[in-house]
């Protein structure tokens, strides 16, 4: 009997060396708006970042939907629409904490040491 033929495997989609995920690249567009699936997927497209799916939109649409980490709903627009979470990490820095007086004046020199 002749063998048969191995189904083929399911391929996944992992970011290139040194790419970004689709998530990663959907907080990338959104920055600080409120935006649905479309309106992501058009500033994905301006970007040249479309996602390799059959059904880009439908794909977005799951990541928004499901990443809770990283996105929240912004009920205020309506239904269908997001925002990135405050709390997730945006790209930005968080800046030191703002020094005391006490930890500034121990900085300045003798000199100018208040007396």
């Amino acid at each position: 009997e002749p063998k048969a033929k191995a189904e083929p495997k399911a391929k996944t989609r992992k970011p290139r060396a040194g790419g970004l995920s689709l998530k990663d690249k959907i907080k990338s567009v959104m920055g600080r708006s409120i935006l649905n699936a479309g309106e992501v997927l058009e500033r994905l497209e301006e970007k040249g970042l479309m996602p390799e799916s059959n059904n880009p939109r439908q794909y977005v649409s799951m990541v928004l939907s499901s990443c809770h980490e990283m996105f929240e709903r912004a009920t205020s627009k309506g239904r269908g629409y997001y925002r990135v979470k405050v709390d997730s990490d945006n790209g930005m820095k968080t800046a030191a904490p703002t020094p005391t007086t006490e930890e500034l004046l121990a900085e300045l020199p003798d000199n100018l040491q208040p007396s």
